[in-house]
């Protein structure tokens, strides 16, 4: 009986078959893999399938966003032993169930035209054909797919899943952690937190018990959203605005304002969906804008990224309209 997991890049059953794959797609691909390999790195995506026959990963892919509309297919690939039992459609169906989740309108991906039974397989599964998109614009052996997602919840129904937000007025904070630049697309959050955390304590913090994940976006990051548009992230403890910096970190001034919190529950793989909820329909019907101050949610001590039951909250900085 087949087995479905959704997870991150960083499973090592993930890891293990994409190895594979790209030893197979070496062959494939030729004097041209170096070209491709360049876009298939996996150590930022954080929406994964992993499928198991008795125990056994048999097959994997992989999505991540290519705009504010579109998730794009990756790492597609069944072990030879296992191909023609339907691992693959299995695969490519629960990345497109979950797409829809998270309220995308549909998923593209790219394979190459020697890959004749991949083309026929994505053909198959209800993709057509469209122009070359992106990097893969002019390259002869590449074609491109897109297959439109059915429609996700109403409004209603992805309301009611969400509690109302609570509205916080803060004063300045002073915070004292790490940072790198990123970008959805080149999400570095696991390296970040991977660096900060073993050195937390460190920090002579107010609030030992919780951190900080804060953004700062450039002016105008809503205004037309793009995953490779960079931004800064920090990892961050509270503390006293004259305590020691320990070296290698940085102080951040939280400027004072207004603030509306709401509440994550489950994976952060699952985040986006959230964030679809609050950008997509509370804002929107609600007397706020966004403000331009730095983005944040507060993680408990414990928090585990992957675990159905954590928790955070999240905090949106708003004002009047």
């Amino acid at each position: 009986m087949s087995q479905i997991l959704r997870t991150t890049s960083t499973h090592p059953d993930f890891v293990t078959l994409v190895k594979q794959l790209d030893a197979y797609l070496a062959i494939m691909d030729g004097e041209e893999h170096a070209f491709y390999d360049q876009f298939n790195k996996i150590a930022a995506l954080n929406h994964v399938v992993v499928i198991f026959e008795c125990d056994i990963a048999v097959g994997c892919g992989a999505i991540k966003p290519i705009d504010a509309h579109s998730m794009e297919v990756k790492r597609m690939f069944t072990l030879p032993q296992f191909r023609g039992k339907g691992i693959a459609s299995k695969v490519l169906l629960e990345l497109e169930t979950w797409a829809a989740e998270l309220g995308f309108k549909s998923c593209v991906l790219e394979t190459g035209l020697r890959q004749v039974e991949a083309v026929a397989f994505y053909k198959k599964m209800g993709y057509r054909i469209i122009p070359n998109y992106g990097q893969y614009i002019g390259v002869e052996n590449s074609v491109c797919f897109e297959k439109l997602l059915p429609s996700t919840p109403s409004k209603h129904t992805l309301a009611s899943e969400f509690m109302p937000p609570r509205f916080e007025t803060i004063q300045e904070k002073t915070l004292v952690g790490m940072s790198l630049e990123m970008s959805f697309a080149a999400d570095k959050t696991p390296i970040l937190w991977r660096t900060f955390m073993p050195r937390r304590k460190e920090v002579e913090s107010n609030s030992p018990h919780e951190f900080y994940s804060l953004q700062v976006f450039p002016v105008g990051f809503f205004d037309s959203f793009n995953p490779n548009t960079g931004f800064v992230k920090w990892a961050l403890s509270e503390t006293a605005t004259n305590s020691p910096i320990p070296e290698g970190m940085q102080k951040f001034a939280l400027p004072s304002g207004l603030y509306a919190v709401f509440i994550h529950h489950g994976p952060a793989a699952e985040a986006p969906k959230t964030y679809n909820y609050i950008f997509g329909e509370w804002l929107p019907q609600s007397d706020f804008v966004v403000d331009n101050r730095p983005h944040f949610e507060i993680l408990p001590e414990g928090y585990n990224p992957m675990a159905r039951d954590s928790e955070e909250e999240v905090w949106i900085p708003i004002r009047k309209k």
